[in-house]
């Protein structure tokens, strides 16, 4: 017996879906939350793309909206590089590998953009997302206080904080998502009054996070929501803002004098400022074996790299005597050029510049509930990013996840 599958089954299911009011916050909303289970969210990736290639097949001739085509230009910035490292790669398997999966991300992206109405539910999406933020926050909170989070995860090296995301990704995710999280405090403090104050909650988190680079990252969040929506936005007055920047100054210094491992992590930034190789690698948690890895390999693979996601793999050869095996650059804008070469950082600079251009272009035309979002992509994929890989799968796709969400709110469609 022959079965036929049913595509136009498929496509009229999936339209009287997307036309459901509460369907795609719920999607966006299941697909964030689910990067701190398990890294279920790859099994909603891997469901979307198959989703998304089907329509795409279906509708192969159908015009692409402007949304899409922003999306398809950053990821070609990024994709196109990966591949031509496949060339000569030093682990052709471990390339292809990673140059395969990145279309995952395009196939989803194009169902998420060109057939989810999110432009309409953009107010229900960042309720949504910001119940989520919220929810990851209390959870680092309940860490914070008894050692343990709500499913008995303890905390990291001491009292530093991991709540439900893997490894000790909590205090990155949560700054890099600031911008979103300022927004959405300031979109429904009218409804909550008094919601603005979590941002004190949300900024320990973070400190006791322990990541320096969250640190960074939030840094940088707050600098740029200021400058591209704090004008706009802001929804107290100057004495509020006192009282805000007063608490956390006081509750973050009170941190520090009374956690030994904390004020250790900040002592030890001094060594940025010297020019002794062991106080300067202990200031960057022992990253400069990875950054001078890199670098040799850039210098002797400059055209196209080693080949994307084969740092560990080719790490022996350019370690320099270091007997400790490294499996990344622990640096973005690095880990670009040693595995992807200069053609790799001349996409990622395009990347980058064409992001930098969308932000501009939103903040001009007065779109606010897009800007958020975008800023968010572009701290997720920030070049002096430090902890996480660029091309592993927890931050690539969360790059992508953000990337959809921005260029599908691009998008104006009825539904």
């Amino acid at each position: 017996m022959h079965t036929v599958f049913d595509f136009s089954g498929l496509t009229r299911r999936l339209t009287a879906l997307q036309h459901s009011p509460r369907w795609p916050a719920i999607l966006i909303g299941l697909f964030l939350l689910l990067f701190a289970v398990h890294e279920s969210y790859r099994f909603v990736l891997a469901v979307l793309a198959v989703i998304g290639l089907v329509l795409w097949i279906r509708n192969r001739q159908q015009a692409w909206s402007s949304g899409f085509k922003w999306y398809l230009a950053l990821f070609l910035c990024l994709w196109i590089p990966m591949l031509i490292s496949a060339v000569d790669a030093e682990s052709v398997r471990s390339t292809l590998s990673v140059s395969l999966r990145y279309l995952i991300y395009l196939l989803a992206g194009y169902f998420i953009i060109e057939r989810l109405p999110l432009r309409s539910r953009a107010d229900t999406i960042l309720a949504v997302v910001l119940a989520i933020l919220l929810f990851w926050m209390a959870d680092g909170i309940l860490q914070l206080i008894t050692g343990e989070n709500l499913f008995g995860r303890k905390s990291f090296e001491g009292n530093r904080l991991t709540g439900m995301l893997p490894g000790v990704k909590l205090g990155i995710v949560l700054a890099i998502f600031s911008p979103v999280f300022f927004y959405g405090l300031h979109r429904f403090n009218r409804v909550i009054p008094g919601l603005w104050l979590m941002l004190i909650p949300y900024f320990i988190v973070i400190l006791y996070g322990g990541s320096r680079v969250s640190w960074m990252l939030l840094a940088l969040g707050v600098v740029l929501y200021w400058l591209a929506l704090g004008a706009q936005t802001l929804w107290f007055d100057r004495r509020r803002v006192l009282i805000l920047l007063s608490l956390i100054m006081v509750v973050s210094l009170g941190s520090l004098l009374q956690s030994d491992w904390l004020r250790d992590r900040v002592t030890q930034l001094s060594g940025l400022l010297s020019n002794d190789y062991t106080a300067f690698n202990v200031a960057v948690s022992d990253r400069l074996p990875h950054w001078l890895g890199a670098a040799r390999m850039f210098e002797q693979n400059q055209i196209n790299g080693i080949g994307a996601n084969g740092f560990a793999d080719a790490y022996s050869h350019y370690s320099g005597g270091d007997p400790i095996h490294r499996s990344q650059p622990h640096l973005f804008v690095l880990e670009v050029a040693a595995e992807t070469g200069i053609i790799g950082l001349s996409g990622y600079a395009i990347f980058c510049v064409l992001l930098l251009m969308l932000i501009w272009r939103l903040k001009r035309q007065g779109q606010d509930a897009v800007l958020p979002w975008a800023l968010t992509l572009f701290l997720a994929a920030f070049p002096l990013s430090a902890s996480l890989s660029l091309y592993a799968h927890f931050i690539s796709a969360l790059i992508w996840y953000l990337a959809m969400v921005v260029c599908a709110l691009l998008v104006e469609r009825q539904g």
